[in-house]
């Protein structure tokens, strides 16, 4: 019987076998797959909180959680990836549903903004966000702004 774990972690919490699969899950998708060369060590890693979804022992997907700060009242959904065998079985929308209650729980009603691919545009209208912007090119790949209104009240998928 297969087993799925959510964990989350913020940066000092992550055992050296995590930080690992966490690393090699997003340059197997992001630079590997996509084919983007980027600097995914960004230095926003520290001030994160992160979501691992582990089936079995082994990572599946995963998401970074940027808090909101002075400057900006919104928190950021980032580095949303999941496995490629994991992939078109719901893992994703069970994920954000994860994500969306930890939002609550941490920060009560506050807006949530993800800069998503556009490919994957339909998915997360899906799960009622927005579309905050016109499209625009990051590292060679089409993006959108998102954002959705998170809170106590808001519906759960």
């Amino acid at each position: 019987m297969d087993t799925e774990e959510f964990v989350w972690r913020s940066f000092n919490d992550f055992s050296l076998q995590e930080i690992y699969s966490v690393l090699r899950l997003r340059s197997k998708v992001f630079v590997v797959e996509q084919k983007c060369i980027y600097l995914d060590l960004d230095d926003r890693d520290e001030t994160a909180r992160h979501l691992l979804v582990k089936r079995n022992g082994s990572l599946a997907a995963y998401v970074r959680l940027q808090p909101p700060t002075i400057n900006c009242k919104s928190v950021k959904a980032e580095r949303f990836v999941v496995e490629t065998d994991e992939r078109h079985a719901g893992l994703g929308r069970r994920v954000i549903s994860e994500l969306w209650d930890e939002i609550c729980r941490a920060y009560g009603t506050v807006e949530v903004v993800i800069s998503a691919q556009v490919y994957l545009e339909k998915f997360y209208l899906s799960l009622g966000l927005e579309r905050a912007s016109e499209e625009y090119e990051e590292y060679g790949i089409q993006h959108v702004k998102l954002k959705r209104l998170i809170g106590p009240n808001t519906p759960r998928l």
